[in-house]
C-alpha cells in the first residue's frame, strides 16, 4: 500500500486550542482592518491571515495594498528613475507592484551598485591587461574580464606579449 503525498497548506497561524470557538471581533479590532496589510494585522491581533482577510472582505473594507488601483501620474514619474524599493517606499505600493509596472513600461531595472561602462572605459579593454584596466577604471578584474568577453575581445595577455602581463 502506497502512502499518498500529503498536500502542504500555507497556514499562517494555527490556533493553540483547535476545539476552542473562534473569538468575536471587537470594534477596535475591526477599525484596524484596511489600515495595514492583512498579514500585519494578523500578527498584531494574534489571528490568522485568512481570518483577517475574510473579516475585511465581509465588511467591504478595501485592502490598503495598492495592487489593483490605477496608477497616478505623480506615482509613474518615479518609476524607472529610482530603484524599485525606493519608488515603492515613496508612493506606498509593494516593491513587486513597482517592479511589474516598470517591466510593463519596458523600463530597465536601476542598479545603483552597478555603473554603466563608458566608451572611454571600453576603449581601454583589449589594449591593456585586465588588471590594468581594472586599476584605471576602479572596477574589479572580474568585471573587466566579463566586459571584455561580452565585447568579444581577446585578452592582451592571450596575445603572447611578454613583459606586460607579469
Amino acid at each position: 500500500m502506497r502512502k499518498q503525498k500529503s498536500s502542504t497548506l500555507n497556514v499562517s497561524r494555527v490556533r493553540e486550542n483547535p476545539s476552542a470557538e473562534p473569538r468575536e471581533w471587537t470594534l477596535a479590532e475591526m477599525r484596524l482592518l484596511g489600515k495595514k496589510s492583512d498579514h500585519e494585522i494578523a500578527l498584531l491581533l494574534g489571528r490568522s491571515v485568512s481570518s483577517v482577510q475574510t473579516k475585511r472582505l465581509r465588511l467591504g473594507v478595501p485592502t490598503p495594498v495598492k495592487w489593483n488601483q490605477p496608477w497616478k501620474k505623480s506615482e509613474l514619474r518615479w518609476v524607472g528613475k529610482l530603484p524599485d524599493d525606493k519608488v515603492a517606499q515613496r508612493i506606498g505600493r509593494p516593491v513587486r507592484a513597482v517592479s511589474v509596472k516598470r517591466q510593463k513600461l519596458g523600463l530597465p531595472k536601476l542598479q545603483p551598485k552597478c555603473r554603466l561602462w563608458t566608451a572611454c572605459e571600453d576603449a581601454l579593454i583589449g589594449h591593456f591587461p585586465d588588471a590594468e584596466v581594472a586599476r584605471r577604471t576602479a572596477r574589479t578584474k572580474a568585471g573587466v574580464r566579463s566586459r571584455r568577453i561580452w565585447l568579444g575581445l581577446v585578452s592582451v595577455c592571450g596575445q603572447n606579449q611578454p613583459g606586460i602581463c607579469g
